[in-house]
């Protein structure tokens, strides 16, 4: 329990890192939506629509690994800076920039799971013997799968591949081959344990939120928007306090593992 106290407990006590991740991504997000009105009928509309994609997928890239940077420093030796810890991500863009790369296409690919939701376990249960097919239903096994790709998905791939943001935002090129390092960070249990309260019960309120609707019979266009305003500003912050408690979960898993191994060392 006390990775978790001691992740938490920084977590709340960064007002500063907070300020700049809610107007950070607010920014990002805006030139994001920008980009997608921006014209493409010139060459110089083509130039303005790279420019921008690039600043929004850069922006993100740096305040992320910055934030990485950050956690991993306060765990170590606080209190930390913001400045020094986005320039060392601005630094090492690239290998953040393929970090990112290969998580997007790793998450895609465990996406398409979702396409044999209907096919594969229909064929799993025909499979079984009959005695014991007519104790299962169509529905359960088309639950179970859902829940297997789902927790792929959401908890496994991104809990494998997480450490490297981290390695490639503080190390560079260098940090995407340090698989001991990576490694260790994955033995951690706490690590997972703080995956899992972070994200599955984040999960459950955001699509309550987002499923939640007023009262047909008295509610108002005004009362409508008002409604649709407040539940996406608790989305946005309910799944920045996830993030932010996975990075500071990863910064001090990160040190305990550099502390232990330099007193190996030594």
């Amino acid at each position: 329990m006390k990775p978790l106290r001691e992740s938490l407990a920084l977590l709340l006590h960064t007002p500063r890192l907070w300020a700049l991740q809610l107007a950070g991504n607010i920014l990002i997000f805006v030139l994001y939506t920008g980009w997608l009105r921006l014209p493409e009928a010139h060459w110089w509309d083509l130039l303005l629509n790279m420019i921008v994609i690039l600043l929004a997928a850069a922006g993100a890239l740096v305040l992320h690994g910055g934030t990485l940077n950050y956690f991993s420093q306060a765990h170590a030796e606080p209190p930390a800076l913001l400045a020094p810890n986005l320039k060392r991500a601005l630094k090492h863009f690239l290998a953040i920039a393929i970090w990112a790369l290969i998580f997007i296409f790793v998450c895609s690919e465990t996406d398409k799971l979702s396409d044999y939701s209907y096919s594969f376990p229909g064929y799993l249960r025909s499979e079984l013997p009959n005695w014991l097919r007519k104790f299962t239903t169509d529905a359960a096994f088309t639950g179970i799968y859902n829940f297997v790709a789902g927790f792929l998905l959401w908890i496994v791939m991104p809990g494998l591949l997480l450490p490297g943001a981290l390695l490639s935002s503080r190390h560079g090129l260098r940090g995407l081959t340090r698989f001991g390092q990576w490694r260790r960070v994955l033995r951690h249990v706490s690590y997972w344990v703080v995956l899992l309260l972070a994200i599955v019960p984040a999960g459950i309120l955001i699509a309550l939120l987002l499923d939640w609707r007023l009262n047909p019979a008295t509610a108002t266009l005004r009362g409508e928007e008002v409604s649709l305003i407040l539940r996406l500003a608790a989305c946005y912050l309910i799944g920045l306090f996830s993030w932010l408690w996975i990075c500071s979960m990863l910064g001090r898993t990160y040190q305990g593992n550099t502390r232990r191994v330099e007193n190996q060392e030594a």
